[in-house]
């Protein structure tokens, strides 16, 4: 399980940099079909950045999660 925690951190540690540089961020969270990854959002909602990104997909399929996410 250590190896997932790490993961999320480093997946907020790409996120927080990019919103700090000003980039407009999109998340396809592809982790688990059909819901999001719960430990990436509770990483990203402890860090205040659930709100600094532009657009966040987590359900279906990776290809419908990419399309809503860039669309």
């Amino acid at each position: 399980m250590m190896v997932r925690r790490a993961r999320h951190g480093i997946a907020a540690d790409i996120v927080s940099d990019y919103v700090a540089k000003g980039y407009p961020v999109a998340i396809a969270d592809i982790a688990f079909a059909n819901g999001a990854d719960n430990a990436l959002m509770a990483e990203l909602q402890r860090r205040s950045l659930l709100y600094k990104i532009r657009a966040y997909a987590g359900w279906n399929t990776l290809r419908t999660a990419q399309g809503f996410a860039l669309g």
